[in-house]
């Protein structure tokens, strides 16, 4: 009777210890990622690990104990989308005192840069210089695409790192309306959903990070399908080169400064406290708070799948490969080490599409196969 107590109450210990550190995971990991959790776990499909809060269960390597070193200590906070040209890219003046971390790679993910750079204090930061008002440069449609929809892109430049604030109009009538999130010289803007043969007019207005606004530049175009070209991805991106990447101000709001040669994603978060000359950090954290070790995009997003969905891979989409020559992923479509695997078509978090899939089911194939040669079968 006594042995069965006893291993009662230790099963019970064990029971009781899994679910604080389950409880535990879930709320370190809301900490910091509080906005993301939020959008994914608000979709009508999600996946059920990341909505019970398990996120070690795909990001975490077997057996870690919190021991992670240079891969744990960043917390991305930030991605987006690089265009080539010089960018200032607001920070949270809540990192002062902790390494900004900084990953760039190319559009298929097989040239990386990765550098810290230390963020004591705004007010130590190199001043930018004004560059006088903004002005839009060189506005012109570079193509018109035919993928799901038609799309079409512009592109142009400004004087000085702008963000600039876009309204497409057709008729008369708003169409779409928004504005980007960090300064640039070299802006690409992709405007999708148009009608086929219907003229539309783009207004632009370019924003300096000291709120001054330049003279509008507008421009008209005409969306002539039977002019329209198949929509194209990344065949071959061209070298990867960064350079002039830094921490600067602008007034009281600190900025990553830098300037890419190509298209690239860029990853940015902070890291590790920084060290004075004693060694001593200067968020005040103990030396045992440290993130835990965290798998590869490819480990988690293919290998880690395969721990529960085994079964599905003899009827599902080849994977493990890269695209076929001539196919061109959407933007949107993971890649992992420049190959297709599960995360390429599902999203692993949550979507509002069934299967969490990236696209609605009747167009998710045509986002790399024409919709001439293949036929989606119900």
């Amino acid at each position: 009777m006594k042995g069965a107590l006893r291993s009662f109450a230790l099963y019970t210990w064990f029971f009781m210890l899994w679910c604080a550190c389950a409880a535990y995971g879930s709320q370190e990991c809301t900490r910091c990622h509080e906005g993301f959790v939020g959008m994914k776990s608000s979709f009508r499909f999600v996946h059920k690990p990341f909505l019970e809060g398990r996120c070690a269960d795909c990001h975490q390597k077997k057996g870690d104990r919190h021991q992670g070193r240079r891969a744990a200590r960043t917390s991305w906070r930030m991605r987006c989308e690089l265009g080539p040209g010089t960018h200032l890219i607001p920070i949270d003046e809540g990192w002062q005192g902790r390494y900004v971390t900084i990953h760039l790679e190319n559009v298929r993910g097989t040239a990386v840069r990765e550098k810290r750079l230390p963020f004591r204090d705004t007010d130590e930061l190199a001043e930018v210089p004004a560059q006088g008002t903004p002005e839009v440069e060189h506005l012109r449609v570079l193509g018109v695409e035919r993928d799901i929809f038609l799309r079409a892109t512009l592109v142009f430049q400004t004087s000085c790192p702008a963000r600039c604030e876009i309204a497409c109009l057709s008729d008369g009538v708003p169409q779409d309306t928004f504005s980007e999130d960090h300064y640039l010289t070299f802006h690409k803007v992709e405007f999708s959903g148009l009608r086929p043969n219907r003229r539309y007019q783009v207004s632009v207005i370019a924003v300096d990070p000291r709120g001054r606004k330049g003279v509008p530049a507008t421009l008209s175009f005409v969306t002539d399908e039977a002019s329209a070209v198949q929509g194209g991805g990344y065949d071959n991106p061209a070298p990867l080169q960064v350079e002039g990447l830094s921490l600067v101000k602008v007034g009281a709001r600190p900025y990553l400064k830098l300037a890419v040669s190509s298209d690239s994603f860029l990853k940015l978060g902070p890291s590790g406290p920084v060290l004075d000359v004693h060694g001593k950090g200067s968020l005040g954290l103990k030396r045992g708070q440290k993130h835990p070790f965290m798998v590869s995009t490819y480990q988690a997003g293919y290998k880690n799948c395969l721990g529960c969905h085994e079964k599905e891979t003899s009827v599902s989409h080849p994977v493990d490969i890269p695209p076929s020559p001539g196919m061109h992923p959407p933007r949107d479509f993971s890649l992992c080490n420049g190959k297709i695997t599960c995360i390429s078509c599902h999203d692993p978090h949550g979507t509002r599409y069934v299967h969490l899939l990236r696209r609605q089911q009747s167009v998710l194939c045509q986002g790399c196969h024409s919709a001439r040669k293949y036929v989606l079968r119900r």
